[in-house]
């Protein structure tokens, strides 16, 4: 079986302030994020309408319980061998 692996723009609440980062997901589930370029940083209202319209806002306990879950599972993309659709946003992440 083949995971496949997305991003998007989306609001991470980290003690009580928002930003927007772009986070990385195998299968819908959201693994980790980075934080903006300077450039993306840039046209932040670009990619604060992004987040907006994904409709979510992640914070640091549902990432830790996600990735915990992932590893558990042996399904956490940056530990584990996987077989993935697409590995080249696994690139982007070194």
């Amino acid at each position: 079986m083949k995971y496949k692996l997305t991003k998007s723009y989306c609001w991470l609440e980290v003690e009580s302030m928002k930003r927007v980062v772009k986070m990385y997901f195998i299968n819908n589930v959201p693994f980790t994020w980075d934080d903006l370029t300077d450039d993306e940083e840039d046209n932040i209202a670009y990619f604060q309408a992004w987040a907006n319209d994904y409709g979510r806002i992640f914070d640091n306990e549902y990432m830790f319980r996600a990735s915990g879950y992932l590893v558990m599972e042996e399904c956490h993309p940056c530990f584990f061998e996987m077989e993935l659709e697409n590995e080249e946003l696994l690139a982007e992440l070194d």
